[in-house]
């Protein structure tokens, strides 16, 4: 019973993710294998490189967030992103009760 939900699920991604491709390029196989291959690289490259690709700079905005909403930290006058993300927080707080 649950292997058939997992096949149906797994099913339902494939046609999703076929139907973003262009019919032209999913009549050709060898068109198919190549964007299959392309992204298959493409996700290996991100995640060799995703541990090492996170600024300080990108985390700060996060840093500064987190200090609005969970120490009342107002020290100077915020910025656009970091009014969002603390808005985000905010939502994140109440939502599961952090």
């Amino acid at each position: 019973m649950i292997t058939e939900k997992i096949r149906e699920y797994n099913k339902g991604i494939k046609t999703y993710i076929l139907r973003i491709i262009p019919q032209s390029y999913r009549d050709n196989p060898l068109t198919l294998n190549t964007i299959y291959k392309w992204v298959l690289i493409g996700l290996l490259i991100r995640f060799v490189f995703m541990p090492f690709a996170c600024h300080a700079d990108l985390l700060s905005v996060y840093w500064r967030g987190h200090m609005i909403v969970y120490h009342s930290f107002l020290s100077y006058i915020y910025s656009f992103p970091d009014v969002l993300h603390a808005i985000f927080f905010i939502y994140l707080k109440t939502v599961y009760a952090i």
